[in-house]
């Protein structure tokens, strides 16, 4: 019994531990820099993103002058910018539940890189309304990323297949 109850208290300190998202909700529409600059937001992040995405993607995306967008009252998505020129960073959070991806861009002469990071979702568990919101933003910029490095809670880059995040593969 003793462990039983070991186990539910860690569970809750473990639940306890992540920031709550809801309030990302009331941003709807909102300039993304006021949501950034809300002092519950960098927790959220820093809990749910690597650390290695979330500077990236936290500097860039407190200077976007783009507006939050939340679908199915649930799923928050911010980018750093919307132009075709400006393509640095972009935010997917599940307001309800716990996980979150970052996604960083670099460009060079010789390459286009992305970086994709989450601690709550492996890149074989990269699908549904992440992928969806991931590959809308990458078509609406114009992003045909040459290597994606997918980083998780480890904070290690790892090479995944680009193929799906290409113009060509998706729907």
């Amino acid at each position: 019994m003793a462990t039983l109850t070991k186990l539910i208290a860690a569970i809750a300190l473990a639940a306890a531990t992540i920031p709550e998202g809801a309030w990302l909700l009331t941003y709807a529409g909102k300039p993304i820099n006021a949501a950034i600059g809300d002092r519950r937001m960098l927790p959220v992040i820093r809990d749910r993103v690597p650390a290695t995405v979330v500077g990236r993607v936290f500097t860039t995306l407190s200077g976007s002058s783009e507006r939050v967008s939340v679908a199915d009252d649930r799923f928050v998505t911010m980018t750093g910018c919307g132009t075709r020129d400006c393509r640095s960073a972009y935010l997917w959070i599940d307001a309800k539940g716990t996980a979150a991806i970052g996604v960083a861009f670099d460009q060079t002469t010789e390459r286009t890189v992305l970086t994709i990071g989450s601690k709550g979702i492996t890149a074989s568990e990269l699908h549904g309304p992440a992928l969806t919101s991931i590959l809308a933003w990458l078509a609406q910029t114009g992003i045909e990323p040459d290597e994606v490095n997918y980083v998780g809670p480890s904070n290690m880059p790892r090479s995944i297949d680009p193929e799906p995040f290409r113009p060509h593969a998706r729907p």
